[in-house]
């Protein structure tokens, strides 16, 4: 019952939320946004419907407006060629006669952040390697080397450069996306993590 969007940004496909489509095009978000003008494409996925379109940006949130609904948005006008508008055309055909309807996600206290960041987790098993994929004011999401426990309580380091001091604290895991999931998805499998405290 959902439509997955993803978008290429700098060669790698970034998951994308969508709050309005049509043949004509999109309001999407994310915390990983384009420049306004920029022609981008985009990957939409119903059931085992695909369709790959592209188009410029035509509008940015602003600062301001982030802050104020907690997502970063922007907008894409359609440059639809025959395949693209018949494959969006089958997608939204077939998503219209499941009655799915695109509801925006409720507001986010704070904006996410796509990073690469190395980070060690330790669990009561041990130390465990990982990689955040991205941050917000209150948590992470990480793709750790091996499985962590929902809801169990993990202290955290980061080291952002050579010689700076680690930031440390601990975490709550709040939130599992599975393999399967994140196949089903467009996303990567991980573990969301609600930072309790932090130096």
């Amino acid at each position: 019952g959902i439509i997955y969007a993803r978008y290429l940004r700098s060669g790698r496909w970034v998951p994308i939320r969508i709050g309005a489509l049509s043949l004509k095009g999109a309001a999407l978000m994310s915390g990983a946004l384009p420049r306004l003008h920029d022609h981008v494409d985009l990957a939409f996925a119903y059931g085992d419907h695909r369709a790959l379109v592209r188009g410029p940006v035509n509008k940015v949130s602003s600062v301001e407006e982030a802050a104020q609904s907690g997502a970063a948005t922007f907008s894409v006008e359609f440059e639809l060629d025959d395949d693209a508008r018949r494959q969006l055309t089958m997608l939204l055909t077939a998503a219209r006669a499941a009655q799915v309807t695109i509801k925006p996600p409720p507001p986010r206290s704070t904006r996410r952040y796509p990073v690469e960041w190395p980070v060690c987790l330790g669990t009561i098993r041990g130390a465990v390697r990982a990689d955040a994929l991205d941050i917000s004011y209150g948590g992470m999401f990480v793709r750790p080397a091996h499985p962590l426990t929902m809801d169990s309580s993990v202290n955290f380091s980061v080291v952002l450069g050579d010689g700076d001091k680690p930031i440390a604290g601990r975490a709550k895991v709040v939130r599992h996306v599975t393999d399967v999931d994140a196949q089903a998805c467009g996303l990567m499998p991980g573990y969301g993590l609600h930072i309790v405290d932090m130096n």
